[in-house]
């Protein structure tokens, strides 16, 4: 998990970051790194997009992270917060015209019949829908593993308002 870093334990790799560690840069990146991949895989983006969001996330992880707080949520939500937050400002950047069909398609398929791809399309589709509040936590909760008391405080909600 940790590569060279093995012993170092979170908090040691954010105060490291905080003092500006390449080294503790590196062992966050490679802590968080198929977290922020896996927060981030069902936004429509392009191989490019996704490549450069990703170093986008980690810029805004490195020079926002003396305001992560422990005590608010874990490290891993935290950052499924901003590259949640980072898609969805790029997406709204972008005109709707400029979302490439080849974007959707890259998507690894999840299911084995047609029956299944069209229902969990359908899913995706209608969770689009829902208002951004409610998004954030679905996707925080189903995709990020986050529980509800992470989700409470990182969005500032109660834990209860996160279970609606």
């Amino acid at each position: 998990m940790w590569g060279k870093n093995k012993n170092m334990d979170v908090r040691q790799i954010v105060k490291g970051c905080i003092d500006k560690s390449m080294a503790s840069q590196r062992a966050l990146y490679d802590y968080l790194f198929d977290n922020i991949v896996y927060s981030i895989r069902y936004y429509p983006l392009t191989k490019e997009e996704m490549e450069d969001l990703i170093q986008d996330i980690f810029i805004k992880i490195y020079t926002s992270i003396s305001l992560f707080d422990s005590e608010k949520s874990s490290i891993k939500t935290w950052s499924a917060i901003i590259a949640s937050r980072k898609c969805i400002d790029f997406l709204k950047s972008k005109k709707p015209a400029s979302i490439e069909l080849e974007a959707c398609l890259e998507i690894e398929p999840i299911c084995d019949t047609m029956d299944d791809f069209l229902a969990t399309e359908l899913i995706i589709a209608e969770i689009e829908y829902l208002p951004e509040k409610y998004r954030e936590v679905f996707k925080l909760y189903t995709f990020s593993g986050a529980d509800h008391n992470e989700i409470g405080k990182a969005l500032d909600i109660t834990a209860s308002s996160s279970r609606v």
